[in-house]
């Protein structure tokens, strides 16, 4: 099925795994991950009520508070008291804002949480809400393991849902291999009937949980359909290739 991209097959491998990011962090109680709730939301800690606690991969602690008259609910990591999954309720009946908007307003509620060095990939709109995956980069290379979802609502740009579960699985800062195939090698891996839009380099996420140091490598045929196409930095071969599908919603892969 069409997805935002890194929101299928890759995004489950990275949730399957134990969360790097919160490594060596101090537990913290019930108390601190509500005032850290509260903080993240811009609510005062007495408006925010508890709802209960998990113990799966990322043991958390539960809350749920209400704005602009709908309920909101945020989970909580117990190792460092890190807010990794918001989701309002909240119905939006219009938009005000561009889909660039709503984009520019998803990096600086990100940019205000101290999620910084983040690269928006592509977006899709669904009743007036824009959802948009950001993938951390490290020095000029895109990191999409360390990826956070956000969705904002077009009237106002104000937070509608978080996910950054992800970031908290695959965080850390990497020992990045200088590449073994250069960039021009790389190129005679994409067919040659089909324009090259744009490049760089990339980490993605492998089937067996680990990951790999890639080109990508945005194309388009003489159809004007358009594909990702990543070629292995170190043996010069293909790892993946996604298509794009694109309408006045935003761009889907497949």
């Amino acid at each position: 099925m069409p997805e935002l991209i890194y929101d299928g097959p890759f995004s489950e491998s990275a949730r399957s795994t134990k969360p790097r990011f919160l490594e060596g962090k101090q537990e913290v109680d019930a108390s601190a991950a509500r005032k850290a709730v509260a903080q993240f939301l811009g609510v005062r800690p007495e408006l925010i009520w508890p709802t209960g606690e998990e113990n799966g991969k990322v043991p958390s602690y539960n809350f749920e508070t209400k704005q602009h008259d709908a309920s909101v609910t945020a989970t909580v990591s117990k190792q460092g008291g890190v807010v990794w999954q918001v989701i309002g309720s909240r119905a939006v009946d219009h938009a005000e804002l561009t889909a660039k908007e709503g984009v520019d307003a998803a990096k600086k509620l990100l940019e205000r949480r101290g999620y910084t060095n983040m690269r928006e990939s592509y977006y899709l709109v669904e009743n007036n809400i824009l959802t948009v995956n950001f993938a951390y980069m490290q020095d000029s290379v895109v990191c999409y393991p360390d990826l956070v979802k956000i969705s904002v609502a077009l009237d106002d740009g104000t937070l509608q849902s978080f996910d950054a579960s992800g970031y908290l699985s695959s965080h850390i800062a990497r020992e990045l291999k200088e590449p073994a195939v250069t960039a021009d090698a790389a190129r005679t891996k994409v067919p040659q009937d089909v324009s090259i839009l744009g490049e760089g380099l990339t980490i993605i996420p492998t089937a067996g949980k680990n990951e790999v140091e890639c080109y990508e490598f945005e194309c388009q045929d003489k159809n004007e359909q358009r594909y990702l196409i990543y070629v292995n930095a170190q043996t010069g071969q293909q790892e993946k290739i996604f298509i794009l599908l694109q309408d006045d919603r935003g761009t889907l892969t497949v």
